[in-house]
């Protein structure tokens, strides 16, 4: 059952939709392609049929089959995600024999033809406990597949303009661990809060998304300022709806937060994960100046909801920094 959801969770994040018309890449573009990597047209129908369900007509050109591919294995780039995932080829070639994935006997790259295949493969026989409840996360704040492939798209574009983005997001994940060991908002102090808030427009800034919030109850919907949110001593039993969209204002997602689904557990918890994190790389940041407004506002007294909001950056950050990984690519 876990490798079912994983496999899931894999499609999910490297399979691009098919396309829904039948196009196909130019056939002289093609060509030089094909001829570029050392495999016939016919071989390469095979390979995506056999190892994607997927065909050529799927894709609309030859760089839309680049990118779902990756690029075509070598011995330099198998050795760099063999380094990249900590195991010698040796090691691989036992998790991938064991796991059914090669026949012994058999060299990695007479089973393995494109990078992104490996890649998939590689994390199927490694991954971990945490992997698994990061992606339930999503699940149970109402994220559907086409909102997680909107995020999943957008989290490519923002790391390829930032190769560092791992690193931040992992240090995005220590701040908040730091501030977050409370058992009830009156606990916090301004300078917590205002780190809080800090770490969300820092991740908001990282993961380049902007949101909108709105208190809801009884069916009705009200657009609610973060600095509302923040001055609040009791929402009324409401919840909290946020839209996440990317900087031109396009929709990406939206979650539900319910008065029962937060807590400070799930926050420390989740900021944890992020920094016990065996594959991520340690990353020491400055001491940040805390900023006691918002915007110019003064920082209310009362730490109101904004700390149990906060529960989306962690949401947006576990996210970008579990999508991160498996996105990974060879240096």
């Amino acid at each position: 059952m876990k490798k079912r959801l994983v496999s899931l969770l894999v499609c999910v994040l490297f399979l691009a939709p098919a396309a829904e018309a039948f196009a196909a890449p130019k056939q002289a573009e093609l060509n030089e392609y094909l001829e570029e990597i050392g495999i016939t047209e016919k071989e390469m129908e095979a390979y995506l049929q056999d190892t994607y369900d997927e065909s050529l007509r799927d894709f609309d050109s030859v760089e839309e089959l680049r990118d779902f591919l990756g690029e075509r294995l070598t011995e330099k780039l198998l050795a760099s995600y063999l380094k990249e995932y900590g195991l010698s080829e040796k090691e691989a070639v036992d998790l991938f024999v064991e796991n059914g994935y090669m026949e012994s006997g058999q060299n990695i790259l007479d089973v393995f033809v494109f990078e992104y295949e490996l890649d998939d493969a590689l994390f199927m026989v490694t991954y971990e406990e945490d992997d698994l409840e990061i992606g339930n996360l999503f699940q149970e704040l109402g994220v559907d597949d086409q909102e997680w492939e909107k995020l999943v798209d957008h989290l490519r574009n923002v790391r390829d303009k930032n190769p560092n983005l791992e690193n931040d997001l992992m240090a995005l994940g220590e701040r908040l661990e730091a501030v977050a060991a409370f058992e009830s908002v009156s606990e916090l102090s301004a300078q917590d809060i205002a780190e809080m808030l800090s770490v969300l427009n820092d991740v908001q800034k990282t993961l380049e998304v902007k949101t909108k919030y709105y208190l809801v109850k009884d069916g009705k919907k009200k657009a609610v300022t973060l600095t509302t949110l923040v001055s609040a001593d009791d929402l009324k039993g409401a919840s909290l709806l946020v839209e996440v969209y990317d900087l031109q204002g396009h929709f990406i997602l939206d979650v539900l937060l319910t008065p029962e689904m937060i807590g400070s557990d799930l926050i420390h918890d989740t900021g944890a994960k992020v920094k016990q994190t065996k594959t991520a790389v340690k990353h020491e940041t400055k001491t940040s100046h805390v900023k006691k407004t918002v915007k110019g506002a003064k920082l209310p007294k009362t730490a109101g909801h904004y700390a149990e909001w906060s529960l989306l950056g962690v949401v947006l950050m576990l996210g970008g920094f579990f999508l991160i990984r498996r996105l990974r690519k060879a240096a």
